[in-house]
């Protein structure tokens, strides 16, 4: 069984009715693989892979990748690796034939014959028994192949996104020396590049694109591919800001009811006024609308019609904090005193959040992920010595941390000797969408457990 190169060379099995096919034969050459040697080459599929999978409306499969490191790519199934295997008690299933009768027997027939005369048609021609024949595959030359899934990787593809980062004022700028179509295009990658980059399917790259926020790029050239990057955060940070800056001005009160032309018509017209220097933004009403699902209560979605001009969108209050309080952090190196950055953090909502009321206070538990609780401390001779009892936030988020598993621990460990698991899952959490492992499997794989002479479990580096 294996890929829906050629469809042409299935055959159904079994039973004749059954149309569906269950054995497929490929020439050796669409698997890459130059030291394979032997006649046949067997792949066995998962429980969750059907042949119809690797055809028809769904889109073909394809073996992708080097002779080491094959891959098979489904078009809405995911992408397996596949591997060597050294054994099998795999059975080739040969479906039914027609045989024709050019010479007759020389010795007497046997009683399995004389059954299968009984059923030969007036042409000479037998017709196959209905049971297929059964033959293991070890005795012949073949070699075994077995498919496990695979993710994503996410490390792989923030890397490139984060090289070919989007600033529309740069692409303004530069628009008329731009072609689309050149391969030296330097915003964003197409899906089908950064496909054949990580050798995965499409869906699986617009998937991770869309949980990632990537911003959609829409060509100058209507017929080029729309493309994918991270939008610049000094950009983002500037357009968030003129959006809660449209709030304040027009009053706007109830959060769950704004209007999105009437926004990106406020907020372009600022940015014109505040346009002294002439430094345009290229299709500014396209990053005004990304900003606004990124403060949406609604799931970020690409194309989902949530921030068409004629649009009512729900802002989420939680997602409005959370950015006020990337600000703040922003704002100064050193880390906030707990109590003064609760003060500032109440205080900013109130003033520059409409609609929230004075009894809105944000939840710390916001900051998870964001930004660590550390006690003060005082260097004192060169080394750190505890002097208070003050508590303090340091800023630490997640998202600026590298999604490669052994150097993310790296970095978790050189901050913080020990952790916590309720202060670590933040950090560890988002890995599970790029490898085949749980939570608690990363963690027996880079951390260690102790526990203190209070009770109290902690991670320590392995």
């Amino acid at each position: 069984r294996g890929s829906a190169e050629k469809m042409s060379t299935t055959r159904s099995a079994d039973d004749p009715k059954n149309t569906a096919p269950s054995l497929l034969t490929l020439p050796k050459s669409d698997f890459g693989q130059k030291e394979i040697k032997d006649k046949l080459v067997l792949i066995e599929l998962p429980t969750e892979l059907k042949i119809s999978d690797l055809q028809g409306h769904h889109g073909r499969a394809k073996i992708v990748g080097a002779p080491t490191s094959a891959r098979l790519v489904t078009a809405n199934k995911g992408t397996f690796e596949l591997s060597k295997v050294e054994t099998s008690n795999a059975l080739i299933m040969i479906p039914p034939l027609t045989l024709f009768e050019n010479e007759p027997s020389a010795s007497a027939p046997t009683t399995e014959e004389e059954e299968e005369q009984s059923s030969s048609s007036n042409d000479g021609c037998k017709r196959a028994k209905a049971s297929l024949v059964e033959m293991p595959a070890r005795k012949i030359d073949s070699s075994f192949m077995e498919l496990q899934r695979i993710l994503i990787d996410r490390n792989a593809l923030h890397e490139i996104l984060i090289k070919c980062e989007y600033d529309p004022y740069e692409h303004a700028n530069n628009v008329d020396n731009i072609k689309q179509s050149s391969s030296s295009y330097s915003f964003g990658k197409s899906v089908r590049e950064l496909a054949q980059l990580l050798l995965v399917s499409d869906l699986e790259i617009l998937e991770a694109l869309q949980d990632m926020h990537a911003f959609p790029i829409t060509p100058s050239n209507q017929h080029a591919e729309e493309r994918y990057s991270y939008l610049s955060e000094e950009v983002q940070k500037e357009i968030s800001e003129e959006i809660l800056a449209h709030l304040v001005e027009d009053g706007v009160e109830d959060l769950d009811k704004l209007h999105v032309g009437g926004c990106i018509q406020s907020v372009m017209l600022k940015l014109q006024s505040g346009n002294v220097d002439g430094n345009d933004m290229h299709k500014p009403e396209d990053v005004i609308r990304y900003c606004l699902k990124l403060l949406s209560k609604a799931p970020f979605r690409f194309d989902d019609g949530t921030v068409s001009d004629d649009a009512v969108i729900q802002l989420s209050v939680d997602k409005i904090a959370l950015m006020m309080a990337h600000q703040l952090f922003n704002e100064r190196q050193d880390p906030w005193l707990l109590s003064e950055f609760e003060y500032e953090w109440n205080g900013r909502m109130q003033t520059r959040m409409p609609g929230t009321g004075v009894e809105y206070r944000p939840s710390m538990d916001l900051l998870k992920g964001v930004a660590l609780r550390q006690r003060g401390v005082n260097d004192v001779g060169g080394k750190r010595k505890s002097t208070e009892n003050k508590i303090y936030l340091k800023y630490f988020p997640e998202s600026k941390i590298t999604m490669d598993i052994a150097k993310r621990f790296d970095v978790l460990f050189s901050e913080n000797e020990r952790w916590i698991l309720e202060e670590l899952e933040p950090y560890v959490n988002p890995l599970t969408k790029s490898v085949n492992f749980s939570q608690a499997e990363i963690l027996l794989k880079f951390a260690r457990v102790i526990i203190d002479e209070d009770g109290k479990q902690w991670y320590q580096k392995r």
